[in-house]
């Protein structure tokens, strides 16, 4: 793994473990492209989703699986900002 510090310009999504060990994510939706939605994101989440599966050696659907399954029934607390 890369562990060099690097410059990222419009970040989309930036996932993070922070100093205390939990998980943090902050997005960032595309202010030049208003019509980048929820589902630009769905696309993003999928697209993790093929990625953990690869990197892990398992099937995209047992990643899929367990991903509804926590949807359903979550075993953290988001703690992130909302709006509404």
């Amino acid at each position: 793994m890369n562990t060099q510090p690097r410059i990222v310009v419009k970040p989309l999504i930036i996932v993070y473990r922070t100093e205390s060990g939990s998980i943090a994510c902050e997005i960032w939706p595309p202010e030049d492209d208003p019509d980048y939605g929820f589902e630009g994101y769905g696309l993003i989440i999928a697209d993790v989703i093929r990625h953990a599966a690869r990197a892990f050696g398992v099937p995209e659907q047992s990643v899929f699986d367990w991903v509804k399954k926590e949807m359903k029934r979550p075993t953290t607390t988001f703690t992130g900002d909302t709006k509404q």
